[in-house]
């Protein structure tokens, strides 16, 4: 038997949350259903207290810069209060580079002193006269030819790893740093960018470097949409199929099928492909063909201090060939979320290689002692296994997404789609698509 409902979104993740949010914010008033293949909502975002431990089980840290459609939505949720901002220490960050830890400048004289930006340096007075290419291209192709192959190499590898979990040889710089893409294509060059273009002026009174998050954990955020979206929500209903007949779409899953006017898909892309393999193979094969990343994330904790250094953590470019890609030093950058003074709490990032738990946790274990001189075993492990968290933007992502939208502009003019594979994989994008896409589907 059909279950009719006004309105279905597919996904109660932070985007199909944030689109029931800003749907009913902007008047939408008819009944809304979100189908969500796991036992929760609120996908990526997930906090947990075990054992006097505190980690995310996802994103933990935003910047004010980056972040004013995050902002908003705390502001609108009347959560502003609870914004914890990161500590003074936390402004260091740290990059394992030829074998040994070293730190990001992060003045006008440690930048020109500093052996990881002098190469930088040198290459910036040539920078100028490097010819436009109007083409996308990779993170490294570009870096390589508008600075040198080493910077490439050193810090845009490593921040695209921090960012995207990939390797920036695969990785489109104009879908994942589009701004150095508009500043070489407005002025002709990174550098004049940089000091010509104009910074856009924040509506809030935060300092635009801090970084911040909630007091009880990014969950909280859910917890907060959850109350006030006033949706019916069905865990474990994984769509199968979904067709469109008559003005109507009819979403099967395993144990039900639902009728709706209205549908909204905030799935990840593969999963929105094999519900439209059936009917629509064109739509089907493009969203199937973006790939995403899978990460494996070992959480540490002591009950001691054991960091040799203060600061926000450290990355590791694959030109190391290390078995992590990084570092976050949880208690140093909140150490407010810390059930004690003495604490210390890690997370450490590693690539997906399908490898046992216990083995990842002896690498974990390896890796922190090679580079941070750490010999003590943790008081506390969990693992997060972050599978399909991060799409892929390989090069000319934007056209496939173009391609995409095209063909279900055509077929399915109804259907509107969202999620972190369209325009930016932070949870920043995701909630500003959502909200886009909640006042497009009120204008239609």
């Amino acid at each position: 038997m059909k279950k009719k409902k006004a309105a279905i979104i597919l996904g109660g993740g932070i985007s199909g949350l944030s689109l029931a949010f800003y749907l009913r914010k902007n008047g939408y008033t008819k009944e809304i259903c979100i189908l969500e293949k796991s036992s929760r909502v609120g996908g990526w975002l997930e906090s947990q207290t075990d054992q006097g431990f505190f980690f995310e089980k996802g994103p933990r840290t935003f910047r004010v810069s980056r972040s004013e459609s995050l902002l908003t939505l705390i502001h609108d949720l009347h959560l502003e209060k609870e914004l914890l901002f990161s500590s003074e220490g936390a402004s260091s960050k740290y990059l394992f580079y030829n074998q040994k830890l070293q730190k990001v400048p992060s003045n006008p004289f440690s930048f020109l002193t500093s052996k990881l930006t002098r190469l930088l340096l040198l290459s910036l007075f040539r920078e100028w006269k490097i010819p436009k290419n109007i083409e996308d291209e990779s993170i490294h192709a570009f870096i390589s030819r508008r600075f040198t192959p080493e910077v490439a190499d050193s810090l845009f590898d490593a921040i695209t790893t921090g960012i995207y979990g990939s390797d920036s040889k695969t990785l489109s710089i104009s879908s994942c740093f589009p701004i150095l893409k508009e500043w070489e294509r407005e002025y002709g060059s990174i550098t004049k960018g940089l000091f010509l273009h104009k910074k856009k002026k924040s509506v809030y009174p935060y300092k635009p470097s801090h970084l911040f998050t909630l007091k009880s954990g990014v969950g909280s955020l859910v917890t907060a949409l959850e109350k006030e979206i006033k949706a019916e929500m069905i865990t474990g209903q994984e769509g199968k199929h979904l067709t469109y007949k008559d003005g109507r779409f009819l979403v099967e899953t395993e144990s039900a099928s639902y009728e709706a006017e209205d549908l909204f898909s905030a799935v990840p892309a593969p999963a929105l492909a094999k519900m439209l393999h059936k009917d629509h193979k064109e739509l089907s094969y493009l969203l199937g063909s973006i790939p995403y990343t899978n990460l494996s994330c070992v959480h540490f904790g002591y009950r001691k201090k054991v960091l040799p250094v203060t600061g926000f953590g450290y990355l590791v470019p694959f030109k190391e060939k290390e078995d992590i890609l990084g570092v976050v030093f949880d208690s140093e950058v909140f150490s407010q979320q810390s059930s004690s003074e003495k604490q210390t709490r890690l997370t450490l990032m590693l690539p997906d290689r399908g490898l046992p738990d216990e083995k990842l946790y002896q690498l974990s274990v390896a890796s922190l002692h090679k580079h941070l001189a750490i010999s003590d075993f943790p008081d506390y492990i969990s693992l997060t296994q972050c599978i399909g968290a991060i799409p892929k933007y390989l090069v000319d992502h934007q056209k496939k997404i173009s391609d995409i939208q095209k063909i279900r502009t055509k077929e399915l003019p109804k259907l509107q789609i969202l999620g972190n594979y369209l325009s930016g994989a932070s949870v920043n994008d995701s909630i500003a698509v959502a909200r886009e896409v909640a006042e497009q589907g009120l204008l239609r």
